[in-house]
């Protein structure tokens, strides 16, 4: 064992220890602009970030797509996460 001092963080919850790069269903308070959010709605690996813009009603009122790095030097302005819903299309036949 190590004399340095250690912390054991086995049962901390898995979004403390994820790092700063954006995923899917966080939610990020916009600057800039009305106020409001950006919910990550889908990332490319270290690339590409693309969010629905929602105003302080939680009304989608836009979207958008950024370079990851923007929402990780910004990672401060994280305040929460949704939960990404399944979404299913119910195909029309054509005639």
């Amino acid at each position: 064992m190590s004399d340095n001092l250690t912390v054991d963080l086995s049962g901390a919850p898995r979004e403390a220890l994820r790092g700063d790069y954006p995923r899917p269903g966080d939610v990020y308070r916009k600057a800039g602009g009305p106020p409001g959010f950006w919910w990550i709605v889908s990332c490319q690996q270290e690339g590409d970030v693309y969010a629905l813009s929602m105003d302080m009603q939680g009304n989608i009122n836009g979207s958008t797509r950024y370079a990851g790095h923007y929402f990780e030097r910004n990672f401060q302005r994280r305040v929460g996460w949704i939960e990404m819903p399944s979404l299913a299309v119910q195909w029309d036949t054509l005639p």
